[in-house]
């Protein structure tokens, strides 16, 4: 694949408008989630919104050194060997992030559409 300015402009906009839906549908979570609750849902367009349930994901820290504890582990012990761990190398992850172009002269505005 070739790196085109079209392809970078378009990836950052993208990426900037997801953004902005993020933001959006954080901002009106809370009120859906109560709608739902009271059972108002419309069913009329091509869309529906269900609640479900899942489990909170496990946070492996905290139930590991709940278990080292309970094994006879110290608070300082249980540290140390956090510590060594968090230590060790590891690979890295490669992003892509999106930065202003300090030598465009340009405008560039990215916003929700309407509705």
């Amino acid at each position: 694949m070739r790196l085109t300015q079209r392809m970078v402009t378009k990836y950052a906009r993208y990426g900037a408008l997801r953004s902005l839906l993020d933001a959006w549908i954080e901002r009106h979570r809370a009120g859906i989630i109560a709608a739902l609750n009271r059972g108002a849902c419309p069913d009329r367009g091509p869309y529906l919104l269900a609640l479900e349930t899942q489990p909170e994901p496990v946070n492996w820290r905290g139930e590991f050194y709940r278990h080292l504890r309970t094994t006879g582990y110290s608070a300082e012990e249980i540290e140390a060997l956090f510590a060594k761990v968090e230590a060790r190398k590891r690979g890295v992850q490669v992003r892509v992030t999106r930065k202003v172009n300090p030598g465009h002269r340009g405008k560039v505005v990215v916003h929700l559409p309407p509705g």
